[in-house]
């Protein structure tokens, strides 16, 4: 382990710290440095990591995982880069992953990137998104859909009819969103509004009606689990 690469392993994954003082040259030769001296501990684990403490771009973050397989043998679920203000938001998603593992029937899929105008992605499982979805754009899945950063498009969950289902996203500002046969359009007055920082929030079910609130990290998500 070296002084500007840092990993903590925990229950939920691997979160590794990574120093914004040298190149990111030296950050990936310390990440494969750091991961093949801790390859003994991980085996064939499956994980998700998770950076903190620099903001990477796309390909860096590419760079970096490409670095990781190459130095062990760890099977990563997913990759996902925040900071601590964000990192309860993607403790819970992480554990609705590690829920999976022990209920076959259940399965969620990841979609990295940004979805733009005109673009669909569909599940017939939950789906995780690492990335926005804008104006125009649009997932539907059978499960849950939860977006690791803005919906603005249009969202669908529980296709198959369920309304026990949810919505969430770290920026929750839809067009259109959906949960089995209950729609929820945004409204004009809304779309014209001056946008604030928004805390997360989530879509959910509540007496016949689709209701937005903010995402509250001191309680447990709908009881149907995460995915």
């Amino acid at each position: 382990m070296t002084g500007n690469v840092i990993l903590k392993s925990s229950q939920n994954g691997i979160r590794v710290l990574l120093s914004e003082e040298v190149d990111f040259e030296q950050i990936v030769k310390e990440t494969k440095q750091s991961f093949q001296d801790a390859s003994g501990f991980f085996q064939d684990a499956s994980v998700v990591i998770s950076f903190q403490g620099r903001r990477l771009t796309e390909e860096e973050t590419d760079e970096l995982y490409h670095a990781i397989i190459s130095a062990c043998n760890l099977h990563i679920i997913c990759l996902v880069c925040t900071d601590e203000g964000e990192n309860d938001y993607y403790t819970k998603v992480i554990q609705g992953v590690r829920a999976l593992e022990s209920e076959p029937d259940q399965t969620c899929q990841f979609y990295k990137g940004t979805l733009r105008d005109g673009e669909l992605f569909e599940s017939a499982a939950s789906v995780v998104v690492l990335g926005d979805i804008l104006e125009g754009a649009a997932v539907i899945a059978r499960g849950n859909i939860i977006v690791l950063g803005g919906l603005y498009g249009t969202a669908y969950a529980g296709v198959d009819g369920s309304r026990n289902r949810f919505i969430a996203a770290l920026s929750l500002e839809a067009e259109h969103l959906r949960i089995g046969d209950v729609k929820y359009k945004k409204e004009w007055k809304d779309k014209l509004s001056i946008k604030k920082k928004q805390n997360p929030r989530m879509a959910v079910i509540s007496k016949d009606k689709m209701i937005i609130r903010d995402l509250d990290f001191t309680k447990e998500l709908p009881e149907n689990n995460l995915l």
